[in-house]
């Protein structure tokens, strides 16, 4: 007669038997896991700049200095961007174009696209060249007209949602450059 202890020191013994027995199959690739670490921040592209947040103000042409014209260029900054091994040049928008930027926008407001129209735009009106070529110009005799409604749209039809991204954040860090610079040339000028 078998108690009820034996039957479990017997299924013990029979674990332990089947942990011992070879494997069918493959043998493991690895052990087990070990901790999980975050990778490192990359950017998809070993040819990327760096951001310019740790490398201080830059500053604006060296024209802002002469009287009257120099404002002409307070305000203006240009940067140029390797994403994905392509070379994009942006630059700060001017005031009517950041004006054009949102009567672009008002169509999209409180529209799921909303977001997605807003960055376009914005990249529309930043950007300058792309791998040299500058981008297509209005036809009007005035190429300050339309150019973001032009630039928006060829963005929006030519370029994809991920280098739309990346050209955003740029352009924000760009923005972010311009306040920057003239906090440094205030604190500079007394």
């Amino acid at each position: 007669m078998t108690s009820p202890d034996d039957a479990l020191v017997d299924a013990s013994t029979a674990a332990a038997s089947a942990a011992a027995a070879p494997l069918s199959g493959p043998p493991p690739s690895s052990d087990a896991p070990g901790a999980f670490q975050e990778p490192p921040r990359q950017s998809g592209s070993d040819d990327e700049q760096p951001e310019h947040d740790d490398l201080g103000p830059r500053t604006f042409d060296e024209r802002h200095r002469e009287p009257f014209t120099g404002l002409l260029y307070l305000g203006y900054l240009e940067d140029d961007v390797t994403i994905w091994g392509h070379h994009f040049r942006i630059a700060t928008p001017t005031q009517r174009e950041k004006i054009q930027a949102g009567a672009l926008h008002k169509p999209y407001i409180d529209t799921l696209a909303s977001e997605v129209a807003y960055q376009t735009i914005l990249v529309g009106a930043y950007l300058v060249s792309i791998d040299g070529q500058e981008l297509p110009r209005p036809v009007t005799n005035d190429p300050k007209e339309n150019g973001v409604k032009d630039r928006f749209n060829w963005v929006a039809d030519n370029l994809k949602g991920p280098v739309i991204d990346r050209l955003f954040d740029r352009c924000m860090i760009l923005e972010v450059q311009v306040g920057k610079v003239l906090r440094a040339m205030g604190e500079a000028q007394g």
